[in-house]
């Protein structure tokens, strides 16, 4: 009432006793403050309301108008403002997705019975119900009052926090700084943008390389690859391969995981990825000098060498110290012609699961007993393979053939 324009002053006075009155529009679930405003000038309130709400009125304008005029403003009050004012603790803001809830400033949700009774995003829920059959935290609401975002910014200034905050998105798996701009603990709007906090970048991406690694089955898994292959040397080389001193274990070295985290949080765009990759770098540079270099090199390599003289690199990804699984090889068929026995890894001590593939570069078989495979299953491979791809070689006996890597040359057999 002190901030009304005069010429809202009536008006001002009669939404006060509305209020005081606990009235309502007759047959609306949720109404509109003008709604209930309109319903009273037109006398469609009960009577003995009526009567009640004329009466404070009169009075609230008698006190009103030994009040000193308000201040005027360059932009004109509308009446749903003067409203903010009054109730800056009833401000809502609906939740996406469903128009008919929408959560109430430092407390809770509420529910719009009618959510046509509000247009925008924000109002004000003027009649607050927590009923019997109110959901928990969530009241309904039975007046409301539609209010605009400028007049936070220009009415309750002092409720306006802007801030910057870092987070982890877990579609991007990396840190983003998120610009936002709340009333109280209202989020008004945010995007993302900028650098992040390094401190709070660092702290981010340690967490949640910690939580990765720390979850159950994560060690046996490896996700990352150099960690796999010593974790696989570990528990499977035989005593007189194995080198005198305990391999490092990058997941359980804290000191480095956060010399890395530290890095990575200090540029621009910090992702668990760059994180892995730091980590194997550090790795990488202590292993030159640590004598289980060279039993990654021997017994745990990245890559073996084919029949045909390439060099095919093993899925350590695939790889589980604790079942144990070896590595994946995933080679054309025709590539380990000549081949007796399935490579193995750790000393001889875990077999390579190898990927057979076909000329379509599809797998024909997953074993990793290549010498049960050449006896019992390649006839039918063979004979299935032979109809499909007459250009290719298909020998009776592949442990006596030459290895090839493509389709056979004119004149062979």
């Amino acid at each position: 009432l002190t901030a009304a324009p005069p010429a809202l002053g009536r008006d001002a006075a009669t939404v006060a006793a509305l209020l005081d009155e606990g009235a309502e529009v007759p047959g609306r679930r949720t109404a509109g403050i003008r709604e209930l405003l309109e319903a009273f000038d037109r006398r469609l309130l009960d009577s003995a309301i009526t009567r009640a709400v004329e009466r404070a009125r009169d009075a609230l304008m008698r006190v009103t108008l030994a009040q000193p005029p308000a201040p005027s403003q360059a932009s004109p009050i509308q009446l749903e403002e003067l409203l903010l004012m009054a109730y800056p603790d009833r401000v809502c803001r609906r939740r996406e997705g469903d128009p008919g809830l929408a959560r109430l400033v430092e407390g809770g949700g509420v529910r719009l019975a009618d959510p046509s009774a509000v247009r925008g995003e924000l109002f004000l829920a003027l009649d607050v119900r927590r009923g019997a059959q109110a959901q928990a935290q969530q009241a309904d609401v039975r007046l409301v009052a539609q209010i605009e975002e400028a007049w936070l910014e220009r009415d309750l200034p002092q409720n306006i926090v802007r801030e910057e905050l870092a987070f982890f998105d877990e579609a991007g798996q990396r840190v983003v700084n998120l610009r936002r701009r709340r009333y109280r603990d209202l989020v008004l709007s945010e995007e993302r943008g900028g650098r992040p906090n390094p401190q709070a970048a660092a702290a981010l991406l340690l967490s949640r390389f910690l939580e990765e690694v720390q979850r159950p089955g994560a060690e046996a898994k490896g996700d990352d690859e150099l960690q796999t292959r010593l974790l696989m040397l570990d528990r499977h080389l035989p005593p007189h391969l194995r080198p005198p001193s305990a391999p490092p274990r990058l997941v359980e070295d804290r000191q480095m995981l956060e010399i890395a985290c530290r890095q990575v949080g200090d540029e621009a765009s910090p992702s668990l990825a760059r994180v892995r990759e730091v980590v194997r770098q550090m790795a990488q540079g202590q292993l030159q000098a640590s004598p289980w270099q060279r039993a990654l090199r021997e017994h745990a390599p990245e890559a073996i060498e084919a029949p045909t003289g390439s060099r095919i690199r093993l899925d350590w990804s695939a790889a589980d110290a604790q079942a144990p699984r070896g590595p994946v090889l995933a080679v054309r068929l025709q590539e380990m012609f000549g081949m007796a026995a399935t490579p193995r890894v750790c000393g001889g001590v875990v077999p390579v699961i190898l990927h057979l593939l076909g000329p379509n570069f599809r797998p024909v078989q997953i074993t990793d007993d290549l010498a049960s495979f050449w006896k019992n299953t390649y006839p039918q491979v063979r004979k299935d393979l032979r109809a499909r791809y007459p250009k290719h070689s298909w020998p009776e006996d592949p442990l006596r053939a030459p290895a090839v890597r493509g389709a056979r040359r004119r004149g062979s057999p």
